[in-house]
């Protein structure tokens, strides 16, 4: 055990560094972690609790209760309620810091997009923020996740104090280092604003975004943009709200960003949670030298092998042993992870690429066998007009990694013979998923759409898959006759089977040069990139599923008619105006059914 000078601040801040070199005390003081950008170790002036006495010292290391200085000479503990208010305010600070990069290294490797709406993470995140209580991490994911998962009304109002009291930490912070967690600010300002929203406040809405805007000056976080330009493109009525919105939009220059449906938006992106403090010349050897790790808010890392998480597509089962996906989709990785919401999860490698250009396809071998019904691939290619289903995982980051299926028909088949166009919505992310018919066998694989008509979506015909998996070595499966009742029989009967494909590699793959409009690698690595996620709940209603009623007040309807209301001496009818309050016929106690959503609560 290392011993140290412990003293009293008032007779160490008093006397000469010489007269403490007589009081000694043992003393342990740990460092915990890697450590900031901010420079810690600075020199400044400490004062004691009286107030009478100072010194310039710099900070060597501290804990909860104990600091350790070096005037110049030889270094001391000083107890931190011995400190002046400020000082002890200081610490808390260094608190925060080094309790929020502990937090985030704890939680690094969960915190990948794809895995941000999962609830595994939300306890550990709750466990973190526990135990390490000054750390801002727990709760700047917390707040913006919670609202994400949930409508309870009580969780909701938890996620605004969560918000709050990551806002009053970084403000903390910012007192004694101006700007640092800026963009983390904006964050914070930008997800309780989308909370007010959903609380139906316009004004709470406009008035945090326009914080979240001050936050970064003379720059607009991408969200914070996109946010501010919805609400205004809307036909809400804003009132004084859309005043301040056109303030918030007149704030700075938008960052870029990907391009995302129209929805509000949490974002995560966030300044390094790092704490690092600069190596002392006096009593250094006690120091530990962690490494230090920095966690950039604009990405989300993962780790498979030492490798990242570069993008993401579909897959379905071929054989136990074999799954296909498309060619772009594996395009320059170097590690295949295969999931499916099911808790399937499983790595696999290429086992073969088609060389035609036209045919964007490729065949994985899995590690290990599955043992869930393969999808059968249809022998005939479907007939124009025929109904279909898309199925795959969709930006994953967006609308959480579950399974999605869109249902259409095959609108076109191309003049080369070997993709058809269909109508079933698809989107980056569905990239390598199948389309299937009523009787759940593969009539398509989808591999591109159009960005600028969503009912032009490309996949290549059974008949081509078909030959590319029996030339890769391949036996295929019997193709089944039996069909469904209705489509929901279908999905059920597929669902393990259609996988989620994800991608490592040391550096991010080139994008594919083919005819791939908005293709998956691309799309899945912005909304990794940006760290959004969208709020599914309707404008309008803010997800309650009802909006006031425009006829009424609580169910009261306000009726003016002309009524007698007295008689005259020659007997003729006195009529006058009275107001009458009949309940509404087109409403509950004041409440409709939301127009815009149908009641559902959710943006359709």
């Amino acid at each position: 055990m290392l011993r140290y000078f412990v003293v009293d601040p008032s007779q160490f801040l008093a006397k000469s560094v010489l007269y403490l070199a007589a009081i000694w005390l043992a003393f342990s003081v740990v460092i915990t972690g890697p450590i900031s950008a901010q420079n810690l170790s600075q020199r400044r002036t400490w004062t004691d609790v009286s107030g009478q006495h100072s010194v310039d010292a710099q900070m060597v290391e501290f804990n909860e209760t104990a600091v350790k200085l070096n005037p110049g000479k030889r270094a001391v503990v000083l107890q931190r309620n011995k400190l002046s208010k400020a000082d002890r305010e200081y610490l808390e600070v260094c608190d925060i810091l080094r309790q929020s990069a502990d937090q985030a290294d704890r939680v690094a490797s969960q915190l990948e997009t794809d895995n941000l709406r999962n609830a595994s993470l939300m306890a550990t995140l709750e466990a973190i923020g526990k135990s390490s209580p000054s750390g801002l991490v727990s709760d700047f994911y917390l707040g913006g996740l919670k609202p994400v998962q949930t409508r309870n009304e009580a969780e909701i109002k938890e996620a605004i104090r969560i918000n709050q009291r990551a806002i009053t930490a970084i403000k903390k912070v910012q007192q004694y280092f101006p700007g640092v967690h800026a963009k983390t600010l904006a964050s914070v300002y930008n997800n309780q604003a989308v909370v007010a929203a959903r609380n139906g406040s316009a004004d709470g809405f406009a008035n945090f975004l326009k914080l979240s805007g001050e936050a970064t000056s003379g720059t607009l976080s991408f969200a914070t943009h996109h946010n501010a330009s919805l609400l205004l493109s809307t036909e809400i009525n804003l009132g004084n709200a859309g005043r301040t919105l056109g303030i918030v939009m007149g704030l700075g220059d938008p960052e870029p960003g990907p391009r995302v449906q129209s929805r509000l938006l949490y974002t995560f992106a966030h300044d390094p949670f790092r704490f690092e403090m600069e190596a002392s010349s006096t009593d250094s050897s006690d120091r530990s030298d962690g490494d230090s790790m920095e966690m950039s808010g604009n990405t989300a890392p993962v780790s498979l092998d030492e490798l990242d998480l570069v993008s993401s597509g579909s897959a379905f089962l071929l054989t136990p042993y074999h799954a296909m996906t498309n060619r772009h989709v594996v395009k320059d990785v170097e590690a295949l992870l295969l999931t499916n919401d099911q808790g399937v999860e499983v790595k696999a490698t290429i086992l073969a690429v088609s060389r035609q250009a036209s045919i964007d396809l490729a065949i994985l071998k899995l590690d290990q066998p599955l043992d869930v019904p393969s999808l059968p691939v249809r022998e005939s290619n479907p007939r124009q007009e025929e109904e279909i289903v898309a199925l795959g995982y969709p930006l994953p980051g967006r609308y959480e990694p579950s399974l999605m299926s869109n249902r259409g028909s095959i609108s076109k088949f191309m003049a080369d013979g070997k993709s058809m166009l269909h109508t079933a919505t698809v989107e980056p992310g569905n990239s390598g998923g199948p389309c299937v018919d009523l009787s759940g066998q593969v009539v398509g694989v989808n591999y591109a759409t159009d960005p600028q008509n969503e009912v032009r979506n490309y996949a290549v015909l059974p008949a081509d898959a078909a030959k590319f998996a029996k030339d890769s070595g391949v036996e295929l499966p019997s193709p089944i006759s039996a069909t469904h009742a209705t489509f929901a029989d279908t999905i059920e009967a597929c669902r393990e089977a259609v996988l989620m494909v994800h991608c490592y590699a040391t550096v991010r793959p080139s994008s594919s040069s083919d005819r791939l409009t908005g293709e998956t690698s691309g799309g899945d690595r912005s909304a990794t990139q940006f760290s959004l996620i969208a709020d599914d709940c309707c404008l309008w209603c803010g997800g309650r599923t009802y909006v006031k009623c425009p006829d009424c007040v609580n169910g009261r309807r306000s009726v003016r008619q002309t009524v007698v209301v007295g008689r005259s001496f020659d007997g003729s009818p006195i009529t006058g105006s009275k107001t009458f309050r009949p309940d509404c016929p087109s409403c509950n106690r004041g409440r409709v059914k939301c127009p815009a959503c149908s009641g559902t609560g959710n943006i359709r």
